[in-house]
């Protein structure tokens, strides 16, 4: 617990300069010009629009569907308005718990003795700039930290089986080359974090 509050702090500290900033780039269209944040706007629109506020039948739709992202975005337009802050406030928080949860992950994974300094480079790789300091990219860190709550569960399940799970014995997959990186990485996450079969090699 020790390592996932040192590197979830870290993560914190490293970012706490971006509750200043303004938005940037994709911002102004996700935040400044969506409609589905405005409160007179039914919020099962969601549901209905892309990442841009577009409806998804349009002809000119990004077909980008993250509503759980976009209802985060209401909530703190709700909250604050059009301030930055909130929003990069949000995006930090996110990744702190993302590190936690990466942090949690490596120490059962490689033990407490590597656990920190996993947790440390994965809080301060500059890999994570753009996601936290743009609003847009709280749909990678939502993505990461699903992805990440969704392998630990996998772990604690194999953990508590009385018997090696299924999946236990990686087996040989086609990744299509432009595949996205979480369909990628978690053939091997998985293999990664499964306990060996009983009584392999023996």
């Amino acid at each position: 617990m020790i390592e996932e509050l040192v590197c979830s702090t870290v993560a914190l500290v490293l970012y706490l300069n971006t509750l200043g900033a303004d938005f940037c780039y994709d911002d102004s269209r996700v935040i400044k010009t969506n409609q589905d944040l405005l409160p007179e706007t039914p919020w099962i629109n969601i549901f209905y629009d892309d990442f841009w506020g577009t409806l998804l039948t349009h002809s000119g739709s990004h077909k980008s569907f993250r509503p759980l992202c976009t209802l985060s975005f209401r909530l703190n337009h709700a909250l604050g308005g059009l301030e930055p802050w909130g929003y990069h406030l949000g995006n930090v928080s996110l990744h702190a718990a993302v590190t936690a949860l990466f942090t949690r992950l490596s120490r059962g994974l490689l033990g407490a003795r590597w656990a920190l300094g996993a947790g440390l480079l994965f809080a301060a790789h500059p890999v994570h700039t753009e996601a936290v300091a743009g609003v847009v990219g709280r749909a990678d860190l939502g993505a990461g930290l699903f992805f990440l709550l969704s392998l630990l569960c996998y772990t604690r399940h194999c953990a508590l089986r009385p018997r090696p799970a299924p999946l236990t014995t990686p087996t040989p997959a086609p990744v299509p080359p432009m595949a996205p990186p979480t369909l990628t990485l978690t053939p091997p996450s998985l293999s990664l974090a499964s306990p060996p079969a009983a009584g392999r090699g023996s």
